[in-house]
């Protein structure tokens, strides 16, 4: 019954004529820490609103609460439009590690240069989560990445299963080596990932197949 009640006021909301007053209410629930399934409907409804949040959003981003400020952060993404993404870049220094890693996430939703090129500047860095994320996000987009970056991370455990996802977009005779021998990684995780993008390479790179049946 609740969540009848939750669609409805939802919809209520998102087509109510004052748009603007709409959103100047919800922003202030996204710091109410004391009520989380409201707090989660101001989340969806702002996503939901699109264009029209994004600059009430973009002002809430720069939140002296860093929990705002990784809510705000996760809103852009989900959104995903061009005039969100300098916001999220600049939220990979954010001092709090949420809001660093949620930035991380949300460029996998940007396929563009500048959301690229900041994600590989993450793979120089010593924090591995954020190198998880960073991974993850380039799998997402689908571009190679340079195997001089990714090299170094192979033998990194918990960045296997991501480095083998990236390794998909992948060109070179060197990754569809990293990726066989990933087939008896020791995590179950990893060898799916392996095996996966071994197929998509085999599907793209038809140059590739012969290194693949090796």
């Amino acid at each position: 019954e609740q969540w009848r009640i939750r669609k409805a006021v939802m919809e209520t909301l998102e087509s109510y004529p004052d748009g603007r007053a709409v959103i100047n209410g919800l922003i202030p629930m996204l710091g109410d820490k004391s009520d989380a399934p409201f707090r989660n409907a101001a989340i969806e409804l702002l996503t939901r609103l699109g264009k029209k949040a994004l600059p009430a959003v973009l002002r809430a981003a720069g939140s002296d609460d860093p929990y705002v400020r990784k809510l705000c952060v996760d809103i852009l993404g989900q959104i995903a439009e061009p005039t969100a993404e300098k916001a999220i870049i600049d939220a990979l220094t954010d001092p709090n590690e949420n809001a660093r890693l949620a930035a991380a996430e949300a460029l996998g939703n940007f396929n563009s240069n500048n959301s690229y090129q900041a994600l590989l500047k993450l793979l120089h860095g010593a924090d591995l989560t954020l190198k998880f994320c960073a991974m993850e996000s380039l799998a997402q987009i689908g571009r190679e990445i340079p195997l001089n970056l990714i090299l170094p991370l192979v033998n990194q455990q918990i960045l296997r299963r991501a480095v083998f996802d990236a390794l998909g977009a992948s060109s070179e005779k060197e990754a569809t080596r990293i990726l066989v021998d990933g087939l008896k990684d020791s995590s179950p995780s990893a060898r799916n990932a392996a095996i996966r993008s071994l197929g998509r390479i085999y599907s793209k790179q038809r140059k590739l197949r012969g290194a693949i049946k090796e």
